[in-house]
């Protein structure tokens, strides 16, 4: 049997080169409209959009490089972003891919000699094609027939820098002259000059061959079919035309990506269809699968920061579950009532009615006979609340919730903000706050009313025994506002009372993280906002940098000349989670300084470093130092760093813990480490087992 070409293009990637591809000259641009899967990485964006981000940028600031300075020296590089520029530029990676790698699947052949059949979204399987494919496998089996090759309709397009043709050349010649298992061979593909690469490991392994051909200053890797349909150009439309991929494009990013990621589910199931009951595709509707026409994911530069989204695009109005996610519309008015020094912000859109009714309606779709159990659930709940629910309850409330957080203000401790509950019929919700408040007194919790409100409001204090903060509530035309005390809540609503123009939208942060997530500083459309000022974080946290001095002047910096926290600060912009659910599906994006995935590659690089240091192997990895070649510390230091190491309780007296020792451990072991201090330093000690932990007394020797 033999494979080809194949699961392995990215191994050979490094045999291609070609110039930088014409603008626009995209592989979505050659492929069929009927494509399963689209992946697209533009090296050269991540570079270039790298280099742009705010938290870069802050290696510019003058502050800083004075305080990077003494650290120079240590790497091969300059600290700024022209030196960060050079260094990325000077990569191999430069010379060999400087643009797009770019991979396109639609679907896979079947041959045997002369026979072939193609598998794909518009040539789904049927039954013709499955006895065909019998045929095969008899011919496999039985050894005649010819050889049986399984052919991914894969191409891959590579943007390659100016050392990739030379390196390509140099290893082709390699390759023919060495009776390596590659064989490199010279042909055509559609009439244009090709590669063939065939790897043939021998004993009895599959083959792989790999089809390279160039065109309008591009490299492109596949199957000969699929590469001479590529260098055609598309008979039917291309993915770029194509609705499905247009939507997704939409949904997903709002600035050219550097990644993108497109994953057609309808054209899947079309292939297989035939094989799927009735009763399952019946199945399907009623869960809401059969409304998803495709996955995409994107991760773009934008706003100074990094837009990671990810996006289910409708094939069809949502059915099932899915139509829950229906019943929601956008926007938040209560941004406007925060103020502008929002450090936090939480906004939901949720209809209660809507979620009710609809919830109803799929159950008794899904399972007949299950809308009763749920009616049945619901008069349980009036005869227990004394309140109809459909007629009074869901009625009572609206459709926001917003929640935020401000800086504490002066002399406080706590950061102020509020919670906001939009309320639908002031009446119904006057009436169940009532009977909330009767049912609190009859359980002993003291509430009390709140004076001083401005005008319209009613409020109220909830006393909490033995609570760290004691809650107040305000019943407004039209919103329960729930602050951490009265005093709080007095001073929002007042605000409130006073706010004119944008509100929160005025804070620079979160206009930004808005643009990024958005592409406006407008939250039209969201059904779901989270918001997080990092530069007011920083700024009071930069307070407690120079608790650190001592571990800056053991790195080599000087704590005096700490940027100053503005400067720092400036350079952080914020964090944001945005959702929505509309006509064209369902999205979800996260805005960050930097995206996710260096985030995930430094927590990758950080972790096996975390769980080593957290582990006692440090210790005994110690190697014993010259005389006066450790660094002096005091005992109570070294004592701390023995405890954290194998977990045990050192009691020794106040006298030893100042003295100075210069000492580097050759082991983990407690009783070893013990005996050469002591030798050391001259003190006697004992070891005892206390609730299974070693307990070490010193005494003076």
């Amino acid at each position: 049997m033999r494979i080809a070409p194949c699961c392995r293009p990215f191994a050979l990637a490094t045999l291609l080169a070609s110039p930088a591809p014409a603008a626009g000259d995209s592989l979505a641009d050659r492929v069929p409209g009927d494509t399963l899967l689209y992946l697209s990485i533009d090296a050269k964006r991540m570079v270039d959009g790298t280099l742009g981000l705010d938290l870069v940028s802050l290696l510019e600031e003058a502050q800083m490089r004075d305080f990077l300075a003494p650290l120079a020296g240590r790497f091969p590089l300059e600290l700024s972003t022209a030196g960060l520029r050079e260094a990325l530029r000077s990569l191999p990676r430069a010379e060999l891919l400087d643009g797009r790698l770019e991979v396109a699947l639609r679907g896979f052949e079947l041959r045997v000699g002369d026979t072939s059949v193609a598998i794909a979204p518009s040539q789904p399987i049927d039954a013709r094609m499955l006895n065909r494919m019998g045929a095969f496998v008899d011919a496999m089996a039985s050894g005649g027939g010819g050889s049986v090759e399984v052919i991914p309709d894969v191409v891959m397009a590579l943007d390659l820098g100016s050392g990739g043709e030379a390196l390509h050349r140099r290893v082709v010649q390699a390759l023919q002259g060495s009776g390596a298992p590659v064989i490199a061979t010279d042909g055509t593909v559609g009439g244009r000059a090709a590669t063939r690469l065939e790897l043939s490991p021998g004993g009895g392994a599959p083959q792989v061959a790999l089809h390279v051909a160039h065109d309008q200053q591009r490299c492109f890797l596949g199957g000969a079919k699929s590469l001479e349909r590529l260098l055609a150009g598309p008979q039917g439309g291309s993915l770029a035309q194509d609705a499905a991929f247009q939507r997704c494009v939409g949904q997903v990013t709002s600035a050219t990506p550097s990644l993108f990621a497109y994953f057609n589910v309808a054209h899947v199931a079309r292939i297989f269809e035939r094989f799927v009951p009735p009763i399952v595709k019946e199945e399907f509707d009623l869960l809401g699968v059969s409304s998803i026409e495709s996955i995409g994911l994107a991760s773009s530069f934008v706003a100074g920061g990094v837009r990671d989204s990810i996006a289910l695009s409708w094939a069809q109005k949502p059915t099932g579950f899915l139509s829950l996610l229906d019943c929601v519309d956008g926007g938040f008015d209560y941004l406007a009532a925060a103020p502008a020094d929002t450090g936090f912000y939480l906004g939901l859109r949720v209809a209660p009615e809507a979620l009710v009714d609809r919830l109803v309606q799929v159950s008794e779709q899904i399972a007949p006979g299950s809308a009763r159990g749920l009616e049945v659930a619901f008069a349980e709940f009036e005869r227990a609340s004394g309140m109809d629910l459909r007629e009074s309850l869901l009625p009572a409330f609206g459709d926001e919730i917003g929640v935020w957080l401000t800086p504490p203000g002066a002399g406080a401790m706590l950061p102020g903000g509020m919670a906001v509950l939009e309320i639908g019929d002031r009446d119904q919700f006057a009436r169940l706050l009532g009977m909330v408040r009767e049912r609190a007194a009859g359980e002993g919790v003291t509430l009390g009313e709140a004076r001083g409100l401005p005008p319209g409001c009613e409020g109220f204090t909830l006393t909490l025994p033995d609570a760290p903060f004691q809650p107040a509530f305000a019943l407004t035309q039209d919103a329960l506002c729930i602050a951490p005390n009265v005093l709080a809540l007095k001073a929002s609503l007042k605000a409130m009372a006073a706010a004119e123009g944008p509100g929160a939208l005025a804070n620079a942060r979160l206009a930004q993280v808005l643009t990024g997530l958005t592409g406006q500083p407008a939250p039209a459309g969201l059904s779901l906002l989270a918001f997080v000022d990092l530069e007011q974080l920083v700024r009071i946290g930069w307070q407690f940098a120079p608790m650190a001095a001592q571990p800056m002047q053991e790195s080599g910096l000087d704590p005096a000349l700490l940027p100053e926290g503005e400067t720092v600060a400036s350079h952080f912009s914020g964090l944001g989670i945005a959702g929505r659910s509309d006509a064209r599906g369902l999205m979800l994006s996260l805005f960050t300084p930097t995206g996710i995935l260096p985030l995930a590659a430094a927590g990758a690089l950080l972790a096996p470093h975390a769980i080593e240091t957290s582990l006692p192997a440090p210790v005994a990895a110690a190697q014993p130092a010259a005389a006066g070649g450790a660094k002096t510390r005091p005992l109570a230091v070294l004592f701390a760093n023995l405890e954290r190491a194998t977990g045990a309780t050192i009691d020794y007296p106040d006298a030893l813990a100042d003295r100075p020792v210069s000492y580097v451990a050759r082991s983990g072991e407690l009783e070893v480490v013990l005996a050469e201090l002591a030798q050391l330093v001259g003190f006697r000690y004992s070891i005892a087992q206390v609730d299974g932990e070693p307990l070490v007394t010193i005494t003076q020797g």
